[in-house]
């Protein structure tokens, strides 16, 4: 899944992209992130990714 294409709003609000990520990363057995680094820290979108997977996070 290519967080370029989805509809990822900032904390607090949800959109049904975000909702069908937390599913899909809910059903999975495994989940592998992968981004450039950035001045030692990741990038944008993989924080929106992680910051879109509700709260506890599925990937917990």
């Amino acid at each position: 899944m290519d967080p370029r294409h989805l509809n990822l709003p900032g904390p607090g609000s949800e959109t049904d992209d975000a909702k069908s990520m937390q599913e899909i990363v809910g059903a999975a057995t495994g989940v592998i992130l992968s981004t450039p680094e950035y001045h030692g820290s990741y990038s944008s979108a993989i924080k929106l990714v992680i910051e879109n997977m509700s709260f506890p996070s599925g990937l917990g």
